[in-house]
């Protein structure tokens, strides 16, 4: 299945960003789990984002 796909069978909120997967993952996990705002998660996952 594609990330695409994914978000569409679910009921919850899925932001599919064009990062790194692993650090991406990670980063946005524990930014998460500290209660970050979207748009501070969205600032520290820029830099990770592939080009």
């Amino acid at each position: 299945m594609t990330l695409e796909m994914v978000s569409e069978m679910t009921d919850k909120d899925v932001t599919i960003i064009d990062a790194a997967f692993i650090e991406g993952a990670y980063t946005a996990c524990a930014l998460i789990q500290g209660g970050y705002k979207q748009t501070d998660i969205d600032a520290q996952l820029a830099p990770l984002k592939v080009k």
